[in-house]
């Protein structure tokens, strides 16, 4: 899992809405899927302009995060938009 001092090291500012997910998946995330670290490391990943492989590190820890997400969330009450996807094919 995260250690803070690690962020404290390295930091990274992140807009409120990435606050907000990162937020989210932390308090649902597991020693066995650590969910907001996955997010977080594709964050760090897509900002180090330096590492010629961060397109491919950051893909891999949103795809390990998507995979997992379901496993964690299953049976949790889980919003959906009043909208959802009506009329959404109209503004493509």
């Amino acid at each position: 899992m995260t250690n803070p001092q690690n962020e404290e090291r390295f930091p990274l500012k992140l807009d409120p809405r990435q606050q907000s997910v990162l937020k989210t998946l932390r308090e649902k995330q597991t020693k066995k899927y650590p969910l907001g670290d996955w997010y977080l490391g594709a964050i760090y990943a897509l900002n180090n302009c330096h590492n010629p492989d961060r397109f491919s590190q950051a893909a891999h820890s949103l795809r390990e995060l998507l995979e997992k997400l379901s496993r964690v969330v299953v049976g949790m009450d889980v919003q959906v938009p009043s909208s959802g996807f009506k009329g959404t094919h109209r503004d493509l």
